[in-house]
């Protein structure tokens, strides 16, 4: 039996990481991949992200409204 597609509204396509991410002061380890962000200050918007995965890819999906710059990726 085929499940349904997942449907995500406003997702933001995270870069993958392996390891440690320097502009990260810590890791979150419920994210199921590291979510590279542009400097520290944006640590406290990564609390705004649920991670999920979606086809092998390391999705967030957005508790506020997204815009282009939202989109973060390597």
């Amino acid at each position: 039996m085929n499940k349904p597609p997942i449907t995500l509204p406003r997702i933001a396509i995270v870069g993958q990481t392996s390891g440690r991410d320097p502009n990260i002061a810590t890791q979150r380890k419920c994210f199921a991949h590291s979510i590279r962000l542009e400097d520290a200050a944006e640590l406290d918007r990564a609390a705004l992200y649920e991670t999920v995965q979606l086809e092998g890819h390391a999705v967030a999906q957005l508790r506020y409204p997204a815009s282009t710059d939202d989109l973060l990726s390597d």
